[in-house]
């Protein structure tokens, strides 16, 4: 099977040595393969820098709070991250960075299944706000000619990797919130022990404070898209009665959140900042991550997926084939389709699909104007002004 968070699960608990460990690893959220690397490792990144291989090849590390790794656990994720820098630098099409640790992070959450949620993210519709403010400023036809690659760069966020060696690795969000890094955000159990020579004890803290402010920078990229997203696919869970346990209060929230005048201030925002992760550039987690975490956040995952790669016995028609009957898990009396593991309740496949296809609608149709090109375009006022 596989663990929430998307790891194989080890055969045995024995594998992790107890039980305890085995459940840390389950929560944890934070996971890198050296598969994921590839073959980018090779080459450039393998001769122009002169790192020895690290000694383990699999990275699961809870990240909640802080950070705890061993020295070769350290030296991976650096040579993930410069391989990482490196092919985006050496990218023809490339203009921004791209998301740190994209693939890395996996957040399990569940209200269903009784994790915390809140309607209220103030710091997050903040931003939402001030990127459609930013969508609403004048940019002029000669300013988008004379600067096609620049003009829609958002400042600071958007700036260009420092050419400095010592700072390539860093993502420039992470630049933005490294001199707020504690020495306990990332803690580091060194091979050589402790004590070491103060040259060595300098190049441990940048080194340790370098991934701490990566991890950091990716979290953050993750939560722009990931809480929005939590408070939308809960509101239509409860317009759905998935949540009638809660009673009137959940659906009060749900009413007033998707619905004229508060709608403004919540699920608008809201579809913006999964619009502006979805659309990718440095601090966005681009269309294909946004859409896995969309069915993830769902519970759909390998959900609407070939019932005859599944294994469940069925063609896609619903008739039995020559593999035997249905399996048991299948939803319905003759439907190929398989539940989804993470679902609790099988009479929620159906509704959770039809919430998980119209949310896919509304984010891809209901978008912001473009930045009007001249004083007299009006068109981003008149479509505020029909909210």
């Amino acid at each position: 099977g596989l663990l929430d968070t998307g790891v194989p699960m080890p055969p045995s608990a024995g594998a992790l040595g107890d039980l305890g460990q085995l459940e840390a690893l389950q929560r944890s959220t934070l996971h890198l393969n050296s598969s994921q690397i590839g073959n980018a490792g090779e080459g450039k990144a393998a001769t122009d820098n002169a790192v020895a291989a690290p000694a383990v090849s699999t990275i699961a590390l809870s990240c909640a709070t802080s950070v705890k790794m061993t020295e070769a656990q350290l030296s991976l994720m650096e040579q993930a991250l410069r391989i990482e820098a490196e092919s985006t630098a050496s990218g023809a099409g490339n203009i921004v960075r791209g998301a740190v640790m994209g693939d890395w992070l996996r957040c399990p959450h569940s209200p269903l299944a009784g994790d915390c949620l809140s309607f209220h993210l103030p710091l997050h519709r903040a931003l939402a706000r001030s990127l459609r403010c930013l969508c609403s400023v004048t940019v002029s036809k000669i300013e988008r000619e004379g600067s096609p690659r620049n003009w829609w760069k958002l400042p600071v966020l958007d700036d260009e990797s420092s050419s400095d060696e010592a700072n390539s690795l860093q993502h420039p969000l992470a630049a933005l919130i490294r001199p707020t890094i504690r020495s306990s955000n990332c803690r580091v159990v060194w091979a050589a022990g402790p004590d070491c020579s103060s040259p060595e004890a300098q190049s441990r803290r940048a080194r340790s404070r370098l991934v701490s402010s990566s991890i950091a920078a990716a979290k953050i990229i993750h939560s722009l898209c990931d809480h929005p997203l939590r408070c939308l696919v809960a509101s239509q869970q409860i317009e759905r009665h998935l949540w009638a346990r809660n009673g009137s209060a959940a659906a009060g929230m749900a009413l007033n959140y998707g619905s004229a005048p508060l709608c403004r201030s919540f699920r608008d925002l809201d579809l913006t900042m999964i619009q502006f992760s979805a659309a990718g550039l440095s601090i966005g987690l681009g269309a294909r991550r946004v859409f896995a975490l969309l069915l993830s956040r769902f519970s759909l995952d390998g959900y609407l997926c070939d019932p005859e790669r599944r294994g469940s016995g069925l063609s896609p028609t619903g008739s039995v084939g020559s593999g035997g009957g249905g399996s048991p898990t299948s939803y319905g009396s003759s439907s190929g389709w398989i539940n989804p593991p993470r679902m609790q309740d099988p009479d929620h496949a159906s509704a959770l699909t039809e919430c998980f296809f119209s949310t896919l609608c509304i984010l891809i149709t209901e978008l912001p104007s473009p930045p009007p090109s001249s004083a007299t375009d009006h068109t981003a006022l008149r479509c505020n002004m029909k909210r």
